[in-house]
């Protein structure tokens, strides 16, 4: 547990970054930071933005290398604050954003898989170690596709948008290629650095150009303890497990936490679901409190009319990830020695890939 704990540090100067010598803005309007080109948006989040970064060859201005650059002003993460227990001692204390930031960048500086994203550098300027001026920007691998879906807001309703514009859901023989490598990455971070993510969903779950998918954003990502759990809700409520939800209040029955694997598990086989039907399993709630209590219920019922179109296979491997009770539902190697996953065809991911490729490629011309 020694290296659990020393990534649980909130220390800004345990990371490295790269001070930010030079920006400025070309004549053509592009933007330079260091010996990168900053070009398309791929993203935005509530605190951070997220842009295409090319290196450049400063002697030549060849493209070296295309990456992301997650953007986040540190002024603005310092004055967000709240109050949580600290991962060890378990004493109230006071976390500021920034802090939250500086722990996904230690996770995210320990990844070693090709299923997960891996960092090449961060970028910080203003004060260094640790001030709370200027901005930080991560800059990782890219996946060209982006998000396999992406949760769009809308004023009636909250959807997913398959990456390919077009479609309305992801097929079954490319969902198989996409649970599979998300399994392999949850695995890795399970057992070999006992993290668990917190925050598995389709927006997480990163396409390359080859078909082959990364698990992105380490935000919600949190040591387990030594018994392999997790404490309190972290992530988007939509993909938070049952037993997540019932957290107890009983003095006979204190809440010690909830298993971070099969919590992942549960988040893993929403966003089956959502791939596979392109909606969201719970939508009979009328207001927080019902769709909380239907989360912390569990009972996921599938779609007969969208259901009919997938394989037996499939429904049974659906239904094992969504099981309400945590001794009941599938674990992730009994899940990869599934003949559904086993027999996934990469060819399928890989021509999916190319059509959202192209997809893009069209959307961009057009623009």
């Amino acid at each position: 547990m020694a290296l659990a704990n020393a990534a649980r540090q909130t220390d800004a100067s345990a990371v490295k970054t790269t001070p930010v010598e030079k920006k400025f803005r070309d004549e053509k309007g592009i933007t330079h930071v260091n010996n990168y080109i900053v070009g398309r948006r791929l993203g935005s989040g509530r605190f951070s933005s997220t842009k295409e970064y090319d290196l450049i060859d400063p002697s030549t201005g060849a493209v070296q290398g295309r990456f992301a650059g997650k953007r986040y002003r540190k002024g603005v993460l310092a004055r967000k604050k709240e109050f949580r227990r600290d991962p060890v001692t378990q004493r109230p204390q006071i976390y500021t954003k920034l802090q939250e930031v500086w722990e996904e960048i230690r996770i995210l500086s320990l990844l070693n898989s090709p299923y997960c994203v891996h960092v090449r550098e961060i970028l910080e300027s203003g004060s260094q170690n640790g001030g709370e001026e200027g901005k930080l920007i991560i800059i990782t691998n890219l996946q060209a596709c982006g998000s396999v879906m992406s949760l769009k807001e809308e004023a009636v309703e909250e959807r997913f948008v398959p990456a390919l514009k077009n479609a309305v859901t992801i097929s079954e023989p490319v969902c198989r290629c996409i649970v599979r490598d998300v399994a392999q990455g949850l695995l890795y971070l399970h057992e070999k650095l006992n993290i668990a993510h917190r925050d598995v969903k389709p927006d997480n779950i990163l396409m390359g150009e080859d078909g082959n998918v990364q698990l992105g954003d380490m935000g919600s990502a949190d040591f387990m303890d030594p018994q392999g759990r997790v404490k309190n809700t972290k992530g988007t409520y939509m993909f938070m497990s049952p037993e997540s939800m019932r957290v107890s209040t009983s003095p006979e029955e204190p809440y010690e936490g909830h298993s971070g694997r099969a919590a992942d598990v549960w988040a893993l086989g929403i966003s089956l679901y959502v791939m596979l039907f392109g909606e969201m399993p719970f939508k009979r709630a009328t207001c927080m409190e019902q769709l909380f209590a239907q989360l912390a219920e569990g009972a996921v019922v599938l779609p007969d009319d969208k259901a009919a179109s997938v394989s037996e296979d499939g429904k049974r491997v659906l239904l094992s990830l969504l099981q309400s009770e945590v001794n009941d539902r599938m674990t992730l190697p009994a899940l990869l020695e599934h003949p559904w996953i086993k027999g996934a065809d990469s060819a399928e991911a890989a021509r999916y890939a190319r059509l959202v490729m192209d997809d893009m490629a069209t959307s961009s011309g057009s623009a």
